[in-house]
C-alpha cells in the first residue's frame, strides 16, 4: 500500500516547485504501479461478465426457436404465484396443527407462527399487528 512520504524528506529534497513535482510526480507513479494488479484483475473480470452476458444473449435469442421474452415474463410470473400459495398452504397447515392441539401446544405453536410471519413479512413499511 502507498503511503505518502514524510514531509521532512519532501521538504529536504525540495530545490523549488519543480523539484516538488518530480518527486510528488514520482511516488504517484509508483502507487499507479502498485495498483496496475487490481486494475487488470478488475478489467479481465468485467470482460469476463460482458461476455458472460453475450452467450447468455445468445443461447436465449439466437437457436432455431427463440425464447420469447412475454412467455418468459409469464412464467416467472406463474413461479411467483404459486409460491405464495405454498406458503399459504404451510401456514394454513400450521392453523389447523395448532387447532388440533392440547392448550399447551397451541401457545408454543401461536408463539412460533407469530414469529416465523413476523421474519417472514419484513418489508419497508410493512405493519403486522398480532392478537391474541
Amino acid at each position: 500500500m502507498w503511503f505518502p512520504p514524510p514531509v521532512g524528506i519532501v521538504a529536504e529534497r525540495l530545490d523549488g516547485v519543480r523539484g516538488g513535482r518530480n518527486i510528488c510526480g514520482l511516488h504517484l507513479h509508483a502507487y499507479a504501479d502498485q495498483l496496475q494488479p487490481k486494475i487488470s484483475s478488475l478489467r479481465s473480470e468485467i470482460e469476463q461478465y460482458k461476455h458472460h452476458g453475450l452467450a447468455l444473449h445468445a443461447h436465449l435469442h439466437d437457436r432455431s426457436i427463440p425464447v420469447n421474452d412475454a412467455a418468459m415474463l409469464a412464467r416467472s410470473m406463474h413461479v411467483r404465484i404459486m409460491l405464495i400459495l405454498a406458503v399459504l398452504a404451510a401456514i394454513a397447515f400450521c392453523l389447523v396443527t395448532i387447532q388440533n392441539a392440547p392448550e399447551t401446544v397451541r401457545a408454543q405453536g401461536r408463539s412460533a407462527l407469530k414469529m416465523w410471519l413476523a421474519a417472514l413479512c419484513q418489508a419497508p413499511g410493512l405493519r403486522l399487528r398480532f392478537e391474541g
